[in-house]
């Protein structure tokens, strides 16, 4: 997995030596959590918890991220990182082990769950004009996962952490129009992998609109739209096994800076 990472992230380097277009963008979101996960030692069956359910979590209300676009002409690269945080307070309904600790069904928990992804997405323009764009290309994604469940039962103590960094190799597909002052664009990426006996799917679509306020050669924009991520995951965490599905979504605002 890794090695097939690192020639996606050294092709995202060969864009060119041409002056790029830049706009970069930080925005305010606010995604919500759904899904399950599972931690098990070896032999022994995965029991999911869901998410909302069992975990009890819901939105993030103050998560921070920013995109950044570079265009060379045809070439498109688009640079993005968010990193979202959910807590809650739930009952389990699977048993959760790891590295020894043991949380049975029906256990009162706190959960953590921090959220990160990294990306790097370059495509290329198959329409030569300025108002269209439709460019395939590929790209990578970087996945950091940390999701802490503590025991709030003073029978049965303990605290379940699964970590996970994933490099996760896609393809892209990236499309806008623009008219005037107002603008519509999509991006979506995502592939499944197998390594290393770990097994992971992502996909990543983002659905948004600028409207330019002020500026012809350094422009300013306000941008809104929504966001979607999902991580469908089972890997060995310090040799026990873990399965997770994941799926963020929720809508942003933001400001772009383009010259």
């Amino acid at each position: 997995m890794r090695r097939i990472a690192a020639s996606t992230a050294l092709g995202l380097l060969a864009v060119g030596c041409s002056s790029p277009r830049v706009s970069i963008e930080p925005r305010l979101a606010q995604p919500a959590v759904s899904g399950n996960v599972a931690a098990a030692a070896p032999g022994q069956p995965l029991q999911s918890n869901d998410v909302e359910g069992a975990l009890d979590l819901g939105r993030d209300d103050t998560a921070f991220g920013a995109r950044a676009d570079l265009k060379f002409g045809s070439p498109h690269l688009v640079l993005s990182l968010s990193r979202d945080e959910f807590e809650g307070e739930g009952s389990l309904t699977g048993q959760l082990s790891d590295n020894g600790v043991v949380l049975l069904a029906g256990t009162d928990v706190g959960t953590n769950v921090d959220f990160g992804i990294y990306s790097g997405l370059l495509t290329f323009d198959l329409v030569p004009s300025d108002m269209v764009e439709v460019g395939i290309g590929f790209g990578l994604h970087i996945v950091d996962l940390d999701a802490r469940v503590t025991s709030r039962d003073g029978g049965n103590p303990g605290e379940i952490d699964l970590q996970a960094t994933l490099p996760i190799p896609v393809v892209a597909l990236q499309a806008a129009v623009e008219f005037g002052r107002f603008e519509i664009h999509g991006l979506a990426s995502g592939m499944s992998i197998r390594a290393s006996g770990d097994e992971a799917t992502f996909y990543d679509l983002e659905l948004g609109a600028r409207f330019r306020i002020l500026g012809e050669g350094v422009t300013g924009s306000i941008a809104a739209g929504w966001k979607y991520s999902r991580l469908d995951a089972e890997y060995e965490d310090d040799n026990d096994n873990a399965s997770v599905d994941l799926r963020l979504s929720g809508p942003y605002i933001g400001i772009t800076i383009a010259f």
